[in-house]
């Protein structure tokens, strides 16, 4: 799995299956921020800063059991990686690749101070604010009504059908760090029959049309 995960690495094929790739380095390298860490001697690029682990950018440990020190870069991270930019597309889209018009808007109300703000704390603000967000999250991960309270409920009407799970995704990377995890592998198989349980529950309810191919009504 890619140390660099973001939006840019994800592709959507022609047949509906997604693939990460790992091509936008070079060209965002100049206008998004990295962390660096450097425990092994030699500088490791972590990936973008909006998508890092809240244990990386805070070094200290989330609650794992028999951990001590300063946390390694580990395949938990990136997968943690990969659940800010779910996120990060669920709260900031309203359609395929359509910036959401609710974070421009004039308009004010509670929802969209609140959906403002989330988004500033977990991916636009200070990397402290950003860090103490997602580690909030990690620690309320099983509290299905908090994490509706102060992050599912933002998610666009578009992107509603992947709230349960954005949830169900949470909890997985949060028990395995309350688990201290260590077989890569089997997390990994975990997580794809997550995604794979919500995939065919979008084929065959596809409220929002989420699921259709991309071309299938080109003919």
């Amino acid at each position: 799995m890619p140390r660099d995960i973001t939006p840019e690495d994800i592709v959507i094929l022609v047949d509906g299956r997604g693939a990460l790739v790992d091509l936008d380095g070079p060209g965002l390298r100049s206008t998004h921020d990295y962390e660096i860490l450097s425990d092994s001697g030699d500088p490791l690029q972590t990936g973008m800063f909006p998508f890092v682990s809240a244990e990386l950018l805070g070094r200290p440990y989330y609650r794992r059991k028999g951990s001590t020190g300063r946390p390694v870069h580990y395949f938990i991270h990136d997968l943690e990686s990969f659940l800010w930019v779910l996120v990060w597309i669920c709260l900031t889209r309203e359609g395929p690749a359509k910036r959401r018009r609710d974070l421009s808007s004039t308009q004010q109300s509670e929802q969209l101070s609140g959906l403002r703000q989330i988004v500033i704390d977990l991916f636009e603000g200070d990397k402290n604010v950003s860090m103490r967000t997602k580690r909030l999250f990690i620690h309320i991960a099983t509290r299905r009504t908090l994490v509706d309270d102060e992050l599912l409920c933002y998610v666009s009407d578009f992107m509603a059908p992947l709230q349960d799970l954005i949830y169900e995704f949470l909890s997985l990377i949060s028990t395995a760090y309350e688990d201290n995890r260590r077989d890569a592998q089997a997390v990994y198989e975990d997580a794809l029959r997550l995604f794979d349980k919500h995939i065919r529950s979008l084929q065959k309810e596809d409220p929002s049309g989420l699921s259709k191919k991309p071309r299938e009504n080109k003919e």
